[in-house]
């Protein structure tokens, strides 16, 4: 992932320099060229040249279809969108109930519940790109909140202990749609700049080239690419989502048992020093008093009880003094 991130870092530095030396380039030969009496000769094509070239082809056919002016833009933004929400779903039932109290899943859940809300409105109101580009706007900063919360909030909170498998979970799948994203936006405002400072866009401020008539055909072609039906698919799915999180949330707060249930099973000394507790992790439907993690402080026994081998999501267990 590092390795990715600074070849996307390196690529926003060399694009312009690669732009800046082609120019240049294309004045010196046209100045060659107008000078009869030189004779100009090509050099035969090297294996590289030619690799270079088929890969700017296949690059250039890539952007034509999925760049962020490409006329399959939207549908891939919205698919890209609907894995990120479903890797959340994923994460929510097999990472944060089991790693979280409660309130953050729930409030973590919420958060999500608004953004699928947010991307269904604009689904049928994306008709310009102003709205398209608010949306990639929310889609970045989804993919930040949610790539590092997690992650900060187990690690500065009580330093819990995590499994490789469940960090490549969180990270590598926002990582990549945020690099994607961070491209695309890079590359569009890279464009802009380029035919403000040619003569197409010279003496034009950013918000006028953002309104030219090239601009708003490429919107149209993409409405165009995206019609309606695929509209309905990506609406149905997610209200299917909002409806599953409303109904498991209302289940949640229904049935989790109490603290007093809680203090009867492992005693109220124990309970009480349970710092996240996690009554859904091993079933999200059915609720059990259950701790990730538990920090006892000069704990009053010479032993633990026997119920507390109930406690099957225990990650994080720390007793300092007592007997």
């Amino acid at each position: 992932m590092s390795i990715i991130s600074s070849l996307v870092a390196l690529s926003f530095i060399v694009r312009p320099v690669v732009v800046a030396c082609g120019s240049s380039m294309h004045k010196r030969s046209t100045q060659q060229v107008k000078r009869p009496n030189r004779l100009l000769r090509e050099a035969p094509p090297t294996c590289g040249s030619r690799c270079l070239a088929r890969f700017i082809r296949v690059k250039a056919g890539y952007d034509l279809i999925f760049d962020i002016n490409g006329k399959y833009f939207l549908l891939k933004m919205y698919v890209s969108s609907l894995i990120g929400n479903g890797l959340q779903v994923i994460n929510i039932f097999t990472v944060y109930i089991c790693e979280m109290p409660f309130a953050v899943t729930t409030a973590l859940t919420v958060a999500l519940v608004v953004e699928i809300m947010i991307n269904t409105w604009a689904t049928f109101h994306i008709d310009s790109q102003l709205i398209r580009d608010r949306q990639m706007l929310l889609d970045v900063i989804s993919d930040i909140f949610f790539l590092s919360f997690p992650l900060l909030y187990a690690k500065i909170g009580y330093d819990m202990p995590r499994q490789v498998f469940t960090v490549l979970q969180l990270t590598v799948i926002p990582s990549l749609s945020l690099l994607s994203k961070a491209n695309d936006i890079w590359t569009d405002m890279f464009r802009v700049d380029v035919q403000r400072v040619s003569g197409l866009g010279r003496r034009r401020h950013r918000s006028s080239i953002m309104h030219t008539v090239a601009l708003t055909s490429v919107m149209k072609k993409q409405l165009k690419h995206f019609p309606r039906w695929q509209r309905l698919i990506f609406t149905a799915f997610n209200m299917m989502m909002i409806l599953f999180f409303v109904v498991w949330v209302l289940i949640q707060v229904a049935t989790q048992p109490t603290n007093a249930t809680c203090n009867r099973l492992y005693t109220e000394e124990i309970w009480k020093a349970c710092a996240i507790p996690v009554p859904f992790c091993n079933h999200p439907f059915v609720a059990k008093c259950d701790c990730s993690a538990l920090l006892i402080q000069n704990y009053s026994q010479p032993q633990l009880p026997n119920s507390f081998g109930n406690m099957s999501s225990l990650t994080l267990l720390y007793v300092d003094g007592g007997r």
